[in-house]
């Protein structure tokens, strides 16, 4: 080449400008166009530049001027040299003019460089971009790692890649993907202890290991890869959140050495790569543990259809035993002809009691299924509460009494309460509420029943000085079929009427609730909705 074009000196940001006649003689020119001549400004005026260019140069220089003045356009010509082992780039813009035309040569070597590195940058960016998109849309490891290899593959000349998944509880790696190696070599390190190898090694520390120049390595870590002719090698940690979840190599089989960049790209996208890993097994968990609750819910619900349907036929079929022994008792209570004595009386009394009480289970049971199955049979109305409080303590007063229980009520003030609820199922929660306050009650206690109205429902509160309910039994009180430990054997009962009570306030839009004190006694209280 004519020019001198080492005489641009690094960091130098002055260009060379020269200016021509028609007769390519020089006019003007500035100390750094003088330079790529090797002459002075003063020595160049007045001179032809092609005594400066040799014959191949001169020739297309020449057909470029021609070409702009003929055109008057101006125009552009990037140009490479190799000067020391270093590339020179150089831009030689061309200006037609009145006078002839003017030159301007620009140093570019810098801003090719940044341009490179730029590029450099977006490919990686791009890389990155594509890759991760590829990894969002995989759900599995295997096609995740697939994705992330071919894409670096391309970019990096990679020829193996080797995941492990770290089994923490046994100390050890097990191989869950690979690529550029042999079925055979795979299952020679299929599974490899913390600190064995290259990847035990990363393992354990959870940092990142570069190996270049395998091949001449005497380190006996490297030499199962060293086998496999990988000739340079990089294995990250797979870590998120501080957890280990397992290791991933890159091997290439045609270089030696990785630059900082491409350690640097490898590990970005093993970062990434870690992040999704955990979010694709906690998925797997996450489907797994649904699965088996899906299952766990079907064999509920099963059972539960099969309860009802027993209990439903079940009850069916006692109570019309139970109206048969309950009619004829009535017939030979009633019977004038001829009468019972006393005692007969007592004892076909009993048994009308006790077909009554097992008639009143057997409903409540009904009451329960029918509940469960979601099957609503409750018409709301505007009730009277205290008057259903009244008559449902009248009700059960003479029950009370046989244990030496008194009932004290508060109604506060002669006012009547009026709310939206059912009358029969309001009395048969106060009478389900008052039985138990009896049953579960000391000899000689008390039961107090208090009634007020808050600002928009009424409130029954229920108190009594029984044994009280423990903290772990009141969490299960409302239960169905719960019975209480403590008094399983002294105190008759089915376990059905607090859970049916408790739905029964719920259908109609009110709220049951117990608070108690083991060995002091309870306090039940429901809230309903005013009118």
């Amino acid at each position: 080449m004519s020019f001198h074009i080492e005489t641009f000196e690094k960091n130098e940001n002055e260009d060379a400008y020269i200016s021509l006649d028609h007769s390519w003689c020089i006019q003007f020119i500035n100390a750094q166009g003088a330079k790529l001549f090797r002459d002075t400004p003063h020595n160049c005026i007045g001179r032809n530049v092609m005594d400066y260019l040799k014959h191949d140069d001169a020739r297309t220089f020449k057909a470029l001027f021609t070409e702009a003045i003929q055109h008057k356009e101006s125009s552009r010509l990037k140009l490479t040299y190799q000067i020391d082992d270093v590339l020179k780039r150089v831009e030689i813009c061309v200006y037609p003019a009145e006078s002839g035309i003017s030159l301007v040569f620009k140093d570019m070597t810098a801003a090719y460089k940044v341009e490179k590195a730029i590029h450099a940058k977006n490919e990686k960016l791009t890389l990155l971009s594509e890759t991760a998109s590829g990894m969002i849309e995989s759900q599995k490891p295997t096609e995740l790692l697939d994705t992330l290899f071919n894409k670096l593959s391309d970019y990096l000349d990679l020829d193996v890649y080797i995941n492990y998944m770290a089994k923490p509880s046994s100390g050890n790696l097990v191989l869950a993907n690979y690529s550029g190696i042999t079925a055979k070599e795979a299952k020679a390190i299929a599974v490899i202890d913390f600190g064995q190898a290259v990847c035990g090694a990363v393992a354990e520390s959870k940092d990142a290991m570069i190996i270049e120049n395998v091949q001449s390595s005497l380190e006996n870590r490297v030499q199962i890869i060293k086998e496999f002719g990988i000739k340079a090698y990089v294995s990250h940690p797979l870590v998120s959140h501080g957890k280990l979840l397992g290791t991933l190599s890159f091997g290439s089989k045609t270089r030696s050495q990785f630059k900082a960049s491409e350690i640097e790209l490898i590990q970005t996208a093993c970062t990434q790569l870690s992040n999704l890993l955990e979010r694709i097994c906690m998925i797997a968990e996450l489907k797994k543990n649904n699965i088996a609750l899906t299952e766990a819910k079907d064999a509920a619900e099963k059972a539960s259809k099969a309860k009802s349907h027993f209990l439903s036929m079940m009850s069916h079929e006692l109570r019309t035993p139970l109206h048969t022994i309950m009619g004829f008792s009535d017939i030979l209570l009633d019977k004038k002809d001829e009468p019972l004595t006393n005692r007969q009386k007592e004892k076909i009394s009993k048994i009308s009691n006790a077909a009554d009480h097992l008639l009143h289970v057997i409903n409540d049971i009904l009451d329960l299924v029918r509940l469960e199955k979601g099957k609503p049979f409750i018409k709301n109305e505007i009730t009277p509460v205290k008057k259903i409080v009244k008559d449902s303590i009248k009700w059960i007063l003479p029950f009370a009494e046989t244990k030496g229980i008194t009932i004290e009520t508060n109604l506060h003030g002669q006012g009547e309460i009026f709310l939206t609820a059912n009358k029969v199922r309001l009395k048969q929660i106060m009478l389900n509420l008052l039985s138990n306050a009896v049953k579960y009650n000391r000899d000689h206690g008390r039961i107090e029943v208090i009634v007020s109205q808050e600002i928009d429902f009424a409130l029954i509160q229920i108190k009594d000085t029984g044994f009280g309910i423990s903290k772990e039994d009141e969490l299960r009180i409302f239960d169905p079929f719960f019975r209480s430990d403590s008094h399983y054997w002294d105190v008759e009962g089915s376990g059905v009427g607090l859970s049916l009570t408790k739905q029964l306030a719920d259908e109609m839009g009110g709220s049951l609730g117990v608070k108690s004190t083991l060995g002091e006694g309870s306090l039940f209280w429901l809230k309903l909705p005013l009118k």
